[in-house]
C-alpha cells in the first residue's frame, strides 16, 4: 500500500474509533444522549467513506 493509501485508511480507522469514545464519554458526563445519537451518522459517513475511497482507489 502506498503511504498515502496507508495515511487515509489509519484517518478513516481513527475516525470510527476514536470519534464515538468522545461522543460517549460527552454523553456520560452530561446524561445527554443525544450528543452520541446525533454523531453516529456522521462519524459513519465519514469513516465508510473513507476506507472505500483507500481500498478500492486503483493502483497508480
Amino acid at each position: 500500500m502506498k503511504k498515502g493509501r496507508k495515511m487515509a485508511m489509519f484517518i478513516s480507522l481513527f475516525i470510527l474509533i476514536v470519534f464515538p469514545l468522545i461522543f460517549l464519554i460527552l454523553s456520560l458526563k452530561t446524561g445527554q444522549w443525544k450528543y452520541s445519537t446525533y454523531s453516529l451518522a456522521p462519524i459513519l459517513a465519514a469513516g465508510l467513506t473513507g476506507i472505500l475511497i483507500a481500498v478500492r482507489k486503483p493502483k497508480e
